[in-house]
């Protein structure tokens, strides 16, 4: 196996015990990765399961300046839909994507 391979394994592991298990040390390792599918996996993980500790909601905040986009969405999007989702900070504009993922509540 080579270090392509481990690095992909050891991603797909944090993702699936993200949605899995939803512990607070795996999404903060979420949020932090330098991978912008790994911060959008985490912050949907944050939402799935209503974790609004003081240190989480800052790294979300944080991220509402990552402008990195995945298929249509920016990190900025899911962290500010998030944060609105989690009742920490009502979004008040008009962007049709961070609308789009508040409505859908983050249920994909």
């Amino acid at each position: 196996m080579n270090d392509n391979d481990v690095y992909y394994e050891e991603c797909k592991a944090l993702v699936k015990r993200i949605h899995a298990e939803g512990k607070e040390d795996d999404i903060f390792a979420g949020l932090t990765h330098k991978g912008a599918l790994m911060r959008l996996n985490a912050i949907w993980g944050v939402v799935e399961y209503s974790i609004k500790t003081p240190e989480i909601v800052e790294l979300i905040k944080d991220l509402r300046n990552d402008n990195i986009t995945l298929m249509g969405y920016s990190v900025s999007d899911f962290a500010t839909a998030a944060l609105d989702v989690l009742d920490v900070e009502k979004y008040t504009g008009d962007d049709e994507q961070v609308i789009r993922l508040i409505d859908s509540r983050f249920d994909f």
